[in-house]
């Protein structure tokens, strides 16, 4: 797996798009099979009352590869729903899904509509040789326009998941192989016993926490960050959150960052999630207070059925940062 630095040098500028549709957007370059990704757009119970339509939208490039509109007074159910996008070459893709509360809503935007009162975002890669799925899961949680609406408004490069801004996102390792049932499919994550919940470290693999010191980065919007991750049992695949914190032994608190992205399955009967970004510096903790100095981490897992665990390591943080 690259980095996502890796990942961005391929973005090359396009040479060709085919027209904005719901069917497979398909620009040229350099795989020698094609990399594509379907993006699955699902909903909990009930939030078609409050959001009536959606524009799906894919971009590579900041160049729409790809769009559609799902409506409740359209022809076919609005969810499950899925968006194709291929391309014949690894490329960056950015998804959008903007929810209004009109019973519909153009195809494309138009001067003067509404303002969306949802939108769900995430940024991932189209890899060379795969059809990966890419689940937007739409919550009440992140509506944030209407009677009662509690979600907050989030600005790039974050997104509304689970109620929290988080970062949108989504590494490979994060990401299912596309199946036609992938809507129907059986959660491989729980077996029904006791949840169980490892701490570990990586953007792209699992790494067990160990005493080598761990580099903080600079993030794509400012502060710096370290690559958190983990492996869990016995909770919901597709609708588990995970909370990380942490504190400096005697020092400061860093604040919560919430992910819900579905888990991947993983060896042993585990599933994973990495690439968690934890950023630590903020305006009142500059990053030179973290560095050559040992961090206690936690990490919490909580699911939709109201399973809850918690696990807890320390790192310790390199007296470098990383190279950008």
């Amino acid at each position: 797996m690259r980095s996502s630095r890796a990942c961005a040098a391929l973005v090359l500028p396009l040479v060709a798009l085919v027209a904005c549709s719901s069917t497979d957007g398909a620009v040229s370059g350099d795989c020698p099979s094609p990399a594509s990704l379907v993006v699955g757009v699902e909903a909990e119970q009930g939030i078609a009352q409050r959001v009536r339509s959606y524009r799906v939208t894919a971009e590579i490039d900041g160049a729409v590869v790809a769009r559609d509109l799902l409506s409740v007074t359209g022809a076919r159910p609005m969810f499950p729903s899925e968006l194709p996008v291929s391309a014949s070459r690894a490329a960056q893709v950015k998804i959008t899904v903007a929810g209004f509360d009109a019973p519909t809503t153009s195809k494309e935007p138009t001067p003067g509509e509404p303002a969306p009162v949802l939108v769900r975002t995430a940024t991932t890669q189209l890899v060379c040789g795969e059809r990966l799925l890419a689940r937007m899961r739409l919550q009440n949680g992140c509506v944030s326009g209407g009677a009662g609406a509690t979600g907050p408004s989030c600005n790039e490069p974050q997104t509304c998941i689970g109620g929290s801004c988080v970062d949108a996102t989504i590494v490979r390792e994060n990401l299912e192989t596309y199946a036609a049932d992938w809507a129907q499919r059986s959660d491989v994550c729980s077996s029904g016993g006791e949840p169980e919940l490892v701490l570990g470290t990586g953007q792209a693999s699992f790494a067990p926490v160990t005493e080598a010191p761990l580099q903080a980065e600079p993030g794509p919007q400012g502060g710096h960050h370290i690559w958190m991750a983990v492996r869990m049992k016995n909770l919901k695949q597709y609708e588990s959150t995970v909370i990380v914190s942490a504190e400096q032994p005697g020092g400061v608190s860093v604040p919560a960052t919430a992910a819900a992205f579905p888990f991947a399955p993983d060896a042993d009967g585990y599933c994973k999630l990495v690439g968690l970004r934890f950023q630590l510096d903020g305006a009142d903790r500059p990053i030179a207070g973290f560095l050559g100095k040992p961090l206690d981490v936690t990490a919490t897992a909580r699911d939709s059925a109201g399973k809850t665990v918690t696990a807890k390591a320390r790192v310790n943080v390199a007296a470098t940062l990383a190279s950008p």
